[in-house]
């Protein structure tokens, strides 16, 4: 994570904001939670977008090999 996201960790514990709620946060639920400035919005939505993308492929089968480009 990005060390300017670092404030508002305490934010997101303190609202026990769950996996299920970040993936579906938004930018006025961001500025809810104190992370005000859209830099700050935007690196938190594309790191959900992310975990998005990773839950929705869900992990390699066992066994798989990983492929390096």
């Amino acid at each position: 994570m990005d060390d300017s996201l670092q404030l508002y960790v305490s934010n997101f514990e303190r609202e026990k904001i769950s996996g299920e709620q970040l993936l579906k946060i938004s930018h006025q639920d961001l500025e809810e939670l104190g992370v005000a400035r859209i830099g700050h919005q935007e690196l938190v939505l594309e790191a959900v977008d992310l975990l998005c993308a990773l839950v929705s492929t869900g992990p390699p089968p066992v066994g798989a090999e990983l492929i390096s480009i």
